[in-house]
């Protein structure tokens, strides 16, 4: 059974063990820290602290300004709501802000951060990091190594640091004259504007640009809005630019390289290295190769494999096909409606906005629907299944998985293994499977059966059904329990016993009281048997049949 922990109502100290851990906080400022293992770690409301220390954890924030510190092991920080502190630490992390003004560092190794809406700082550390701010005024800061700057919406100001660093610009309106981006310590020789993706405006070459200085600084500007600053007097020349060919196919070598596509449907793919792909507009076909590589779908209904290595992947804006293949993947669908196969290996996976459908594949994966009503397949391994917004459906497949409905009118399968379901909110269905599963209802009127297993229920609030559809699903000497049964709330749904057995109704039972739980048995052969916590006074009004 997975270690999983929910914190009190109160501000609470938490600090786990050496086991993986699921841990949800709750109301109040709570510290948390998950110790060894590999730990998943939830904030709730009020200012939370979260720190994975050691092990590949995943910290997701929430509502209010919280900090959340991967420390060591390859971790996933979501910051959500709220003014949040991310901070990834050794490893290679995959950091994302999302909505509030975020300062977000990414500490050693190769790192990619993400700060989505608002002003967001964000420090890559040392290593060779992809740093993206998104939408607002942002602030970028490479640090050590070769990194990627892409500052995209909002006047953004911009340092690559030490190393070879891309300034990549996607768009005329990414800078304008309203919306200035600025590039501070810009290095001829060393560093690249790279200005691929305005090849289906025009822009094919250093002819099409303008260089001005103002005695002070220097600026790049287009025809059709596009104004840069870059601090300094520079003699900007050809070499400091990286424009597109026109291609739509694209082949990388060994190397790491750099491919970014058109607005055609291009194909694009990274071979061997470490490689940063980019589709751009139209519906492309994007394969990263051997190597650790990041891909960035962009507009369009795009297909992508990951292929091997330990892949980041993002779909971005249209109808996805996402396949993150061998190694320990983070994918990310984003907008609209997806279809993503995580595969080998331990997998961090989000849906995003729209309905989307997700397998995680083998390995023990992460898998968050996020928005829109959403499909979610744990598949193989020791899986976290989180169905969040909108009425999801969640397989946990084999193994111990965890599955985790929120909000909206949630459909849970434990399946194979010993698995714990949370319906949480709404009117939710959990099913067990087999196994030893322990169910939890949550708020609203939920709908429980185990299966076969010792299985044990908590209804929760609301009035709640605890189905029974055969007899071996719970026998004598490893019967299931049923934690908090509400009489005159809560029903015993026998019309599965009835219509598999001779049972055929209340009278038929044997009802007895011990000191603290109540029994129910009948024999047809198979000799059933549920336990109530608590002595129970039942009659027929709290079965149906």
């Amino acid at each position: 059974m997975l270690n999983i922990v929910f914190l009190t109502y109160f501000a609470d100290n938490f600090i786990g063990t050496a086991d993986d851990e699921i841990i949800f906080a709750k109301e109040n400022d709570d510290t948390v820290r998950g110790g060894l293992g590999d730990d998943i770690i939830f904030g709730d409301d009020g200012n939370d602290k979260l720190y994975g220390e050691d092990g590949n954890d995943s910290l997701i924030g929430s509502s209010g300004n919280d900090i959340l510190n991967g420390g060591s092991g390859n971790d996933n920080l979501y910051g959500k709501n709220g003014n949040d502190i991310l901070i990834g630490e050794d490893g290679n992390d995959f950091l994302i802000g999302h909505t509030g003004n975020d300062l977000i560092i990414g500490g050693a190794d190769n790192d990619l951060l993400y700060g989505f809406e608002q002003n967001d700082t964000l420090f890559g550390g040392s290593g060779d990091d992809n740093l993206h701010g998104h939408e607002g005024d942002d602030e970028l800061h490479g640090g050590e190594g070769n990194d990627i700057l892409i500052g995209d919406e909002g006047a953004d100001s911009l340092w690559g640091d030490e190393g070879e660093d891309v300034f990549i610009y996607r768009s005329l309106l990414s800078s304008t004259a309203l919306s200035m981006d600025t590039i501070n310590d810009f290095a001829i020789g060393e560093d690249k504007i790279d200005f691929s993706s305005l090849y289906s405006d025009g822009i094919t070459d250093f002819s099409d640009i303008t260089v001005t200085n103002d005695g002070t600084d220097t600026f790049v500007t287009i025809a059709g809005g596009f104004y840069l600053k870059i601090v300094g007097l520079h003699n900007l020349t050809a070499s400091d630019f990286v424009f597109s060919s026109g291609s739509s196919t694209q082949i990388g070598t060994a190397n790491n390289d750099l491919l970014i596509g058109l607005t055609s449907n291009d194909i694009l793919y990274g071979g061997d290295g470490d490689d940063d792909i980019f589709g751009d507009a139209g519906d492309d076909f994007m394969v990263g190769g051997k190597g650790n590589d990041y891909i960035q779908g962009d507009d369009g209904d795009d297909i992508i494999y990951g292929n091997e290595g330990d892949d980041i992947l993002f779909g971005d804006r249209g109808s996805d096909r996402i396949w993150g293949g061998e190694g320990n993947d983070r994918i990310f669908g984003l907008e609209d409606e997806d279809i993503i196969y995580g595969e080998g290996g331990n997998d961090f996976v989000v849906g995003g906005a729209g309905s989307d459908i997700v397998y995680g594949g083998e390995g023990n994966d992460f898998v968050f629907g996020k928005e829109g009503s959403d499909i979610l397949y744990g598949d193989n391994g020791n899986d976290f299944l989180l169905g969040a917004e909108g009425n999801d459906i969640l397989f946990g497949g084999n193994g111990d998985d965890a599955l985790t409905g929120d909000s909206g009118n949630d459909t849970l399968y434990g399946g194979e293994g010993d698995d714990a379901l949370f319906g949480l909110n709404h009117n939710d269905t959990l099913l067990g499977g087999e196994g030893d599963d322990v169910l939890f209802g949550g708020k609203g009127n939920d709908y429980l059966r185990g299966g076969f297993g010792k299985d044990y229920f908590f209804g929760e609030q609301g009035a709640d059904i605890f189905a029974f559809t055969l007899l071996d699903e719970s026998v004598a000497g490893n019967s299931d329990v049923i934690a908090d049964f509400v009489k005159g709330i809560d029903i015993l749904d026998f019309q599965g016993l009835v219509a598999n057995s001779s049972l055929t109704g209340f009278n038929d039972l044997t009802i007895t009281h011990g000191a603290n739980n109540t029994v129910i048995s009948y024999t047809d052969g198979i000799a059933f048997e549920l336990e109530l916590s608590g002595v129970v006074n039942l009659n027929a009004s709290d079965f149906v049949f």
